[in-house]
């Protein structure tokens, strides 16, 4: 069952000045047989990005509207609480929130984008390389490719200011018709042999460097100066040529299925991309969803060693002691928030293509007109991405980490008109400049931590993206 078709005139008022007295008029129509790969193709060159979530995918082109914390007022972007809060009121003001909470019908009015980890700290240590992901970016597109178990959708927006795809006098309607069809009759162009090889791999800390660290931390854990940090290390990795970054997404859908899997180019040229293993915060409706995500073991390889590795992983005291540290968090920033938190009884393996997990699921409910922003600016960044408590853990990583994090670990997502949406971590993740490709991983120093276990847990992965490369080498 496809989406019906339905369109809608959605007024839109000032956000930092920038879409003042503007409208934007959106249509949504069927599009059974197009395909995400085919549709971020044909988008080179304008601003384009994935989304995929609980059995749910989007991908998405051109900008409508933008949201850029470098053009929020002072005030807006004062502490990470702000920020998230500026977005969310430039959101709606751009796009007036209808009266009712739950998604009203007709097209979903999506702004895609993110948070950098350490929203108060430096972006990029004098580096380009996270220029074009500052605090926080949004985007508006023109078009989104919606696929979801009842069927894939095309919404098309546009505003009186912005011509978008096609003929400027082509009705919208029209417009999103011709781009069905369009995607319908090309043939599928698949990820096989189309990334470069790898010419030098440099990490940005040795062995030598991580054990110092992990020792740090240690000695401070045992003054109780926090519960848990975790440290993060970055990998460059320099191809012979430029890669083709949808060739990579392609390669890391397939490759990652129970993840959520993200690829941002709000900026053409600029990508973060990544297969999150889990969920920071999502809001359907009166509906909300979190996971807490721990401790870590490789796949085996056999069944039975994968069943012998997970086993040891659930028998794991000082994962468990990681666990709990995530969940006893989650309830504090959730409480006067969330109502009837309710925490899976149960410890769950989430086993993706490299390494296992434990997982427990939250789920609640949220009252009406509440904000997916309002939720994740109360758990971001968590203690699995960050430690505890967090400002102790973020002043630690700030001393001891050799390279910013930019938005790895940060919060990355969508949130819609409604104020609905989904954002996960920006983990097991690259972002993609040129030839050079910057990769990211991390782990939780808890008390019985050791650097040797610990450096070998961020290798596994860092496999997540060096695989989507095809390559086989990590440092």
């Amino acid at each position: 069952m496809t989406a019906p078709r339905s369109q809608s005139t959605i007024a839109a008022a000032a956000a930092g000045g920038s879409a003042s007295g503007s409208r934007v008029e959106s249509v949504r129509v069927p599009a059974g047989g197009a395909d995400p790969v085919r549709f971020l193709r044909r988008a080179a060159g304008r601003p384009r990005g994935f989304w995929q979530s609980q059995g749910r995918w989007s991908a998405f082109s051109g900008r409508v509207l933008e949201l850029d914390s470098r053009d929020f007022p002072d005030g807006e972007t004062g502490t990470a609480e702000d920020l998230f809060t500026g977005v969310r009121k430039a959101g709606r003001g751009i796009v007036q929130v209808p009266d009712v909470h739950d998604p009203p019908e007709g097209p979903e009015i999506r702004w895609y984008g993110g948070f950098a980890f350490d929203t108060q700290g430096p972006a990029s240590d004098g580096e380009t390389l996270w220029e074009a992901f500052p605090a926080a970016r949004f985007v508006l597109p023109e078009l989104q490719l919606l696929g979801t178990p009842d069927g894939t959708s095309l919404v098309a927006i546009k505003s009186p200011t912005s011509d978008g795809e096609g003929p400027a006098r082509e009705p919208l309607s029209a417009r999103a018709e011709r781009v069905v069809l369009e995607l319908e009759s090309e043939e599928r162009v698949g990820a096989e042999g189309d990334v470069p090889p790898a010419v030098s791999f440099h990490p940005h800390m040795s062995t030598a460097r991580w054990t110092e660290a992990v020792s740090t931390i240690l000695d401070r854990l045992e003054r109780d100066e926090f519960e848990k940090v975790v440290l993060a290390r970055a990998l460059d990795v320099t191809l012979a040529d430029v890669p083709d970054p949808i060739c990579v997404l392609d390669s890391l859908r397939a490759g990652n299925p129970n993840a959520n899997v993200f690829y941002l180019e709000i900026e053409p040229g600029a990508v973060f991309l990544g297969a999150s293993p889990e969920l920071l915060c999502s809001q359907a409706g009166s509906h909300f969803v979190a996971q807490a995500v721990a401790g870590s073991t490789p796949r085996g390889k056999s069944d039975d060693e994968d069943r012998r590795l997970g086993r040891r992983l659930l028998e794991s005291e000082k994962d468990q002691v990681e666990l709990a540290i995530c969940i006893r968090e989650l309830e504090e920033n959730l409480a006067g928030l969330v109502s009837d938190l309710r925490i899976d009884a149960e410890t769950r393996l989430l086993r993706l293509a490299d390494i296992q997990h434990l997982r427990v699921d939250v789920t609640g409910n949220v009252p009406a007109r509440a904000h997916v922003l309002s939720l994740a600016a109360a758990l971001h960044p968590t203690a699995a991405v960050c430690g505890y408590p967090r400002s102790r853990a973020l002043e630690a990583i700030r001393e001891v980490e050799t390279a910013s994090r930019g938005w790895y670990a940060g919060a990355v997502g969508w949130f819609d008109q409604a104020g609905c949406g989904e954002f996960a971590p920006g983990l097991r993740s690259a972002i993609i400049a040129g030839r050079m490709l910057r990769l990211y991983a991390g782990a939780g120093i808890v008390a019985g931590s050791e650097p040797g276990p610990e450096w070998e847990e961020t290798r596994v992965k860092l496999m997540t993206v060096i695989r989507a490369l095809g390559l086989e080498r990590t440092e």
